[in-house]
């Protein structure tokens, strides 16, 4: 009996892991026909990282246009566009999004890169995939 995921969602960032995390998603949607890869790139607030700059909305506006730019590379490498679903950028803690749009959209499979934090980075900053991997409601596949 072989598991069949329906509703994939790929936390993607532009990284090469998440590249590789997009083709197993591909791979595994395109077993299914009735699979879809939902795509979403979650954008943290700019006070977040810069508390203290005063042209916060300059950055702001460079993040959400670098996260549109990334967007538009997922489906270009998705290559099928029967196999996506939503493509969608939010906005706030990425692994905090990446969980919600899975709990809210019925997801069966979450599929992140492994951002390859070392074991200090890790320790003192949480990664994406740690954190989704901690609290996520359904199977998460990290890939590397």
């Amino acid at each position: 009996m072989s598991v069949q995921f329906k509703n994939i969602l790929v936390g993607y960032d532009g990284s090469d892991w998440s590249k590789k995390a997009l083709e197993a998603a591909v791979k595994l949607a395109s077993e299914e026909p009735r699979s879809k890869i939902n795509i979403v790139t979650a954008v943290p607030p700019v006070t977040l990282y810069y508390p203290a700059i005063s042209s916060y909305e300059t950055v702001s506006q460079e993040s959400h246009a670098k996260a549109e730019e990334m967007l538009t590379e997922a489906r270009e490498l998705v290559g099928e566009p029967d196999l996506i679903g939503e493509v969608k950028m939010l906005e706030g803690n990425p692994p905090q999004q990446i969980i919600r749009y899975a709990e809210n959209n019925e997801t069966d499979l979450i599929i992140v890169g492994s951002r390859g934090l070392g074991n200090i980075k890790e320790l003192f900053l949480g990664s994406t995939s740690h954190n989704v991997t901690q609290k996520a409601h359904c199977p998460v596949l990290i890939v590397k």
